[in-house]
């Protein structure tokens, strides 16, 4: 059986996720995941982290190792976030 990651997470809790990309500098890091979602009447900012399941996916979230830009997208959402 797979370990649930971020994303399953995110389907099973949230009724709604729109996630929000880059950091507006460099790039998207795909290891850290970002955006919007609606748990009840609530709106919330979820951040989570993604290693991906088979070899693609680890391949294109870097094995789950965030890179600077993806630091910087998840510092940038919590401040996105504060303003809402």
């Amino acid at each position: 059986m797979a370990v649930p990651q971020t994303l399953d997470y995110l389907d099973m809790i949230f009724d709604e996720f729109v996630e929000l990309h880059g950091d507006r500098a460099m790039g998207d890091d795909k290891a850290i995941r970002t955006g919007f979602a609606r748990l009840g009447d609530y709106r919330v900012l979820v951040i989570g982290h993604q290693k991906g399941r088979n070899l693609e996916e680890k391949k294109e979230c870097f094995w789950g190792c965030a890179h600077p830009e993806g630091y910087r997208k998840a510092l940038g959402k919590m401040r996105l976030g504060r303003q809402v």
